[in-house]
């Protein structure tokens, strides 16, 4: 659908990701899940024209799945966790896609504000500590294909310390 309709599906990301984002399938097979599928799909058509549409949805499947209240329940919310870093990193590759030599994710200017690429990058931060080892390794491999250089944790500091408090 958002091939086909193209921006004039741009309305529709802010109602319709965070759905798709929590409504991943609790199996690793990615062929089988349909939320997967279409949350690729978005990221792949609209992750470098307007991220500012698709960070909030990453910011509210992360926050949500943080809580659980049973073993399986955790185990299903570590693997939204788990595929929503896997899609955020799509969304970070295709930002860089429009780097310059020498540029890292915070300095890439052609692709977004540099408060929604804090934004990004604060998550990532944050995901560095989930308590889930897949998700750790996910955004850690992420936060370095970024450009993670202490610089650039200096330079975050105070939007982690304002989304946090």
């Amino acid at each position: 659908m958002p091939q086909a309709m193209k921006m004039d599906f741009a309305p529709f990301i802010e109602p319709f990701f965070p759905v798709m984002l929590m409504g991943m399938a609790r199996t690793k097979d990615e062929d089988e899940d349909t939320g997967y599928k279409a949350s690729l799909a978005l990221v792949q058509r609209f992750g470098d024209l307007c991220p500012d549409l698709l960070l909030p949805a990453f910011e509210i499947t992360i926050a949500a799945t943080l809580c659980s209240t049973s073993p399986k329940e955790w185990t299903e919310h570590a693997l939204i966790r788990e595929k929503s870093m896997t899609l955020l990193g799509k969304m970070v590759d295709k930002i860089l896609e429009h780097k310059r030599f020498g540029q890292d994710l915070l300095t890439t200017e052609d692709c977004s504000t540099k408060e929604i690429r804090e934004k990004i990058l604060c998550l990532l931060f944050v995901a560095k500590s989930d308590e889930d080892g897949a998700v750790k390794r996910i955004a850690n491999g992420v936060w370095k294909s970024a450009g993670g250089a202490p610089k650039m944790q200096k330079a975050i500091l105070p939007t982690v310390q304002q989304s946090l408090l």
